[in-house]
């Protein structure tokens, strides 16, 4: 039964936001409930050379992200290919064949 105003009833367990009582145990495809918490080596700084033969030190996850930008920004940004960014990632063993067909997948490759 709602009160007066119709709001919802006074139920034990009620809580106003709709999350589930124990909500760590529910299936969270969209991350609404702090999603899948990556691995440690996903902030690992990772060193690439650049056509220049320059250093360049990011997040494992920011050079995962430069794949992603097209060649013409991520020589803007890095002076390399994203192709030479994809390899040398490969060198360092964190490009494998999933991060093969993600990255087909996002330039419509087949």
């Amino acid at each position: 039964m709602s009160d007066i105003f119709g709001g919802p009833p006074e139920d034990e367990g009620y809580d106003p936001l709709g999350y589930p009582e124990d909500y760590a145990e529910v299936e969270d495809p969209y991350g609404f409930f702090g999603g899948e918490v990556p691995e440690p080596w996903w902030y690992d700084e990772v060193t690439l050379y650049n056509d220049y033969n320059e250093s360049i030190t990011l997040p494992a996850n920011e050079w995962y992200s430069a794949t992603l930008i097209g060649d013409d920004i991520a020589n803007e940004f890095y002076q390399m290919d994203v192709l030479d960014i994809i390899y040398e990632l490969m060198d360092y063993g964190l490009w494998d064949s999933d991060d093969w067909e993600t990255w087909r997948e996002f330039y419509g490759e087949q």
